[in-house]
């Protein structure tokens, strides 16, 4: 058949791509044919072949039969009717082409069969080359369930992500639980077993290899800035570790801070220091290395090698000290205290190395039986050195070997105690004057009248400490140092340690300042903590807030806020779980929770919020989970449950789900300005559509000559609107350039377009010389513009021009009031293939068909009045020959 075009349609019949038994072993094919303009009708003979190549080839498969056609469209199968080769051969073959021949006419060009056509292999799929959901026999050692690239696999329940298997080339992460639970990128060898929510997901950050947290919700392993490698949380809520080698066994609330220190649950215990333990209970510290709480509440081991087994309110202050039952005070080095519960005053020990006990019931050895004395022993009593005691009961015998009953009234009288024998030396100063007793010798009750300031004051004169008490407590501890004196007010287990001068707890109950930490301030509080070395630093108050080795830095309140060593000059506001750490000058954290400023982000800021990162110089984040890890960066993030971070140096980025606005509280769309906008160079933003995300970048075009807007989408190619106020007047004007900088459009002042042309000459001038005055179109036919000359024949043309269809009609988007007159494009391009399609005529075509359709018919009057001359000779000949005038 001449000329027979095909426009076709492959695709898979209907059946099971799973069940082998069920699936088709055919390809439904279906197409129209076309004989010129026309549509053909009857049958045909139809081969199908698939090649392996587009031309050319070897032939992988044959199929042909007859197949009727009616108007154009016919229908027929591949696979039932075989030459050569099997189908599911071919397709299994790799890359295939179908060919088309009618009636031995092959059509061009041959057709790439897509993945449809090879659903059919899916019928010849073995047992074992998938998992059932049944399960497999039959596995061999080498099968297994996973990937072969480097993508993530991923398993979900009810559509929601719940396992997923993350690969890295030193070993692969396990992240299960909930969607949201995150582990950072750098984290290999981690493991999250299960457990966080939407608003409290399980994190392991970046820096912490090896890592596991097995449940729960709202746990953390690291900060960001810190190595935490070979970490571990069991489970529990809101834990968190951040250091190497540390572990939270569960609980809530709870932290391990110090390298390889432990936490075995219970609610907000803190092991701070490094090897440090806390077992369990509630509110307890071990806050220096290798010290021990076992448990209880609100207990502090506070020194190296300390030890609390349990209890309450118990300290452990001391190097190698041991610290049990309620209050009791080990403030000293080596110093054994146990205290009972018999009394709300703290024990404390007065000295390094003792052994104290406050037992009101009394302590027994070897004995359980009921007793009334301080201390009752079932067994002997040896002392290498002398026994002192202010009274004892009995006649005494068997100390003093001399029996009372030797002494009668009167045996010692008068005589035997001479005169002077009690002398001024075995009264204190040796002598008792009028002096010693006059009225400002000593402070009244009613207090004292005559006093001289410099002289007369409350204290000691020689170096040791002055205490107030009050119902027996101390309330008030002034030491002495080397410089200005320390002071200890508030509970008796506030403690100031030696070889620090000029610091003061002015009060609430647990609270430290560590030696060498000069001119510091805990003003009040519980539990807090003032390192060695921290000097003018202060905390305000709250509860386990702690801050070492760092100069003039605050803490002014909230609770489990800490600050690395040599963080200077620095402050947190409050707020929980907050933390500065080591060589961050110059940093801040207004408040809000689990904020973090890393190691050596000098000059740092979060404003407030939670879960806010910065790491590195002179950044600033605030909003829920801003991360800004770049020098100079600003991050703003909203409420959403989802890190928003950086990317490059002195970025200023803002995450709003409902719009950023300047001077208006409705901005509706993602950035919305009121009032006189100044925008300079290099000015980026984001533009959030109905449909995708498009940039753009304001101060900065395509065109490196011209400044104005460019406009980008992920993936695609930019388009840039500038002004170019080069010229003056009316030729300056606004251009579109493409990707690389082409123009595309000018819009000139005096109001001519340029398509593709820079100065416009005409209101609309279009690149290749078309113009157009605003009254007429003037085409471009500069024979410089053409090429590739062919005569024409007029006479074919005028013949062709007769044939076409001529009507008259209205467009569709017109009203029916608009008529025209001419033909259609499809006709049109049928007569004369001139064009370069048949859905529209150019202005050029018809002027040209008509000019060579005048020349046709010009050539055709020439030729008729040729003829017309020779008839009227011949007339005249034989009008002559009849003698007719």
């Amino acid at each position: 058949m001449r000329g027979i075009t095909a426009a076709v349609a492959f695709m898979l019949t209907v059946g099971s791509l799973f069940v082998s038994a069920a699936m088709p072993p055919y390809v439904n094919y279906q197409g129209r044919l076309m004989d010129g303009t026309n549509l053909v009708n009857g049958s045909v003979g139809l081969t199908l072949r698939l090649y392996d190549a587009i031309v050319g080839g070897s032939l992988l498969y044959e199929d042909s039969n007859n197949v009727d056609i009616v108007d154009g469209l016919y229908s027929t199968f591949l696979g039932d009717d075989t030459v050569s080769g099997t189908l599911t051969g071919a397709l299994s073959s790799g890359t295939a082409y179908l060919e088309v021949s009618v009636n031995g006419a092959a059509l061009e060009p041959r057709e790439r069969v897509v993945s449809v056509g090879y659903a059919l292999n899916a019928g010849d799929v073995p047992g074992n080359v998938f998992w059932r959901a049944s399960g497999n026999a039959a596995v061999s050692p080498n099968d297994f369930l996973g990937t072969l690239n480097d993508e993530a696999l991923s398993f979900r329940v009810q559509g929601r992500q719940a396992f997923m298997l993350v690969p890295h080339a030193t070993s692969p992460q396990i992240l299960g639980g909930h969607s949201n639970n995150y582990i950072g990128g750098s984290s290999y060898g981690s493991v999250i077993g299960g457990g966080g929510s939407t608003n409290y997901p399980n994190r392991i950050s970046i820096l912490a290899p090896h890592a596991v947290i097995a449940g729960g919700r709202g746990n953390v392993v690291g900060d960001g800035g810190t190595f935490t490698e070979y970490s571990v949380i069991g489970g529990g809520e809101s834990n968190t570790v951040v250091s190497q080698g540390t572990t939270v066994a569960g609980g809530q609330f709870n932290a391990a801070r110090g390298v390889n220190s432990t936490v075995g649950g219970g609610n907000r215990n803190l092991a701070n220091g490094n090897s440090a333990v806390v077992g369990g209970g509630s509110g307890n510290r071990a806050v220096e290395s290798f010290a021990t709480v076992a448990g209880g509440e609100d207990n502090v081991a506070s020194n190296r090698y300390a030890t609390v087994p349990g209890g309450n309110d118990n300290t452990a202050n001391g190097r190698g000290s041991f610290a049990a039952g309620q209050g009791a005070g080990a403030l000293h080095d080596g110093a054994f205290v146990w205290a009972d519960n018999s009394s709300p005053m703290v024990f404390n020990s007065s000295g390094s190395n003792q052994f104290i006990i406050r037992a009101r019931g009394g302590v027994g050895i070897n004995t359980n039986a009921g007793f009334t004395d301080a201390l009752t022993v079932n067994g002997g009593i040896r002392a290498s050195e002398a026994v002192h005691a202010e009274s004892f009961v009995g006649e005494g015998s068997g100390l003093t070997m001399v029996n009372g009953t030797n002494l009668i009234a009167g045996s010692v009288s008068n005589a035997a105690i001479a005169p002077n024998a009690v002398t001024g030396d075995k009264i204190r100063d040796g002598t008792i004057s009028n002096a010693d007793v006059a009225a400002n010798t000593f402070w009244g009750t009613g207090g004292n009248a005559g006093t001289t300031a410099g002289t007369h004051y409350i204290g000691t004169s020689d170096n040791r400490p002055f205490e107030i008490r009050a119902n027996a407590l101390r309330v008030f501890l002034a030491s002495p140092s080397n410089g200005a004196p320390n002071l200890t007010m508030g509970s008796p287990d506030n403690s100031i340690f030696s070889g620090t001068r000029g610091s003061s707890i002015l009060g609430g109950s647990n609270n430290t300042i560590d030696v060498l930490a000069n001119y510091s301030t805990v003003a009040g509080g519980s539990m807090n903590y003032i390192g060695s070395n921290a000097v003018g630093s202060a905390i305000g108050g709250g509860n386990q807030n702690r801050l070492t080795n760092t100069w003039f830095s605050v803490i002014a309140g909230g609770a489990t806020n800490s600050m690395g060593e040599y963080s200077d000059n620095s402050v947190i506001g409050g707020g929980n779980h907050n933390s500065i750490g080591p060589n961050a000058e110059g940093c801040v954290i207004a408040g809000g929770r689990g904020n973090t400023i890393s190691n050596n982000a000098d000059f740092g800021t979060i404003a407030g919020g939670w879960s806010n990162v910065v790491s590195a110089q002179y950044a600033f984040a605030a909003g829920r989970q801003a991360r800004a890890l770049h020098r100079g960066s600003f991050v703003w993030a909203d409420s959403q449950n989802d890190s928003f971070r950086s990317t490059a140096s002195n970025q200023f980025l803002i995450r709003a789900d409902r719009g950023v606005g300047i001077n208006t509280t409705n901005p509706i769309v993602d950035f919305r300005v009121f009032g006189q906008t100044i925008l300079g160079s290099n000015i980026q933003a984001s533009i959030l559509t109905s449909t995708n995300v498009l940039n753009l970048m304001v101060g900065q075009t395509t065109n490196s000559q011209v400044n104005g807007i460019t406009f980008w989408e992920q993936g695609s190619f930019g388009m840039s609107l500038g002004y170019d106020g080069t010229e003056l007047g009316n030729d300056n004007k606004l251009a579109i350039y493409s990707d690389v900088g082409v123009l595309r459009f000018a819009f000139k002042n005096n109001g001519y377009l340029g398509v593709g042309v820079a100065d416009p000459t005409n209101r609309i001038h279009v690149f290749g010389g078309a113009q157009c005055n605003g009254s007429t179109w003037i085409n471009a036919s500069d024979r410089n513009l053409k090429e590739n000359f062919e005569p024409v024949n007029p006479a074919e043309i005028l013949e062709k021009v007769v044939a076409l269809p001529i009507s008259e009609w209205s467009y569709k988007m017109d009203d029916n009031s608009s008529r025209h007159v001419g033909p259609i494009a499809q006709d049109f391009y049928a007569a004369f293939r001139l064009g370069d399609n048949d859905t529209g005529i150019s202005t050029v075509d018809p002027a040209g068909v008509a000019l060579a359709a005048i020349q046709g018919l010009h050539a055709l009057v020439q030729q008729k009045d040729a003829e017309i001359l020779e008839l009227k000779a011949r007339l005249e000949r034989l009008e002559a020959a009849l003698g007719k005038p």
